[in-house]
């Protein structure tokens, strides 16, 4: 990441700034660690709404019938819209009311 990020910014101090920014993003994009930069919290909150599809964070196993299968595929598509009332606005279309448990387990950590 150096190598790339020095033929990109010119200032070696300016270097380390950026590298440690996303350093931290793919550190803290885990649901245990807390984000301190507002760019790893919008990467957190990013990964974890890609969860269209069965590209859910609990994956399900194939054949296996729980709330963590039901839920994963209950989501179909996830739209990550400017708020009136909030900066971000979620618009996800479920085909299964189980699909709650997915949403709150991913936007409550």
């Amino acid at each position: 990441m150096t190598r790339i990020l020095g033929e990109v910014y010119g200032s070696r101090q300016h270097l380390f700034r950026v590298r440690q920014e996303i350093l931290h993003s793919l550190y803290a994009h885990d649901d245990k660690v807390q984000c301190l930069t507002m760019e790893a919290g919008i990467a957190k909150v990013a990964e974890g709404t890609d969860m269209a599809e069965g590209r859910a964070r609990f994956p399900y196993l194939t054949g296996k019938i729980d709330i963590h299968s039901l839920s994963a595929l209950a989501i179909r598509k996830v739209e990550i819209l400017h708020g009136s009332v909030r900066p971000v606005k979620l618009l996800i279309d479920m085909t299964n009311p189980a699909g709650v448990f997915q949403i709150e387990w991913i936007l409550e950590t």
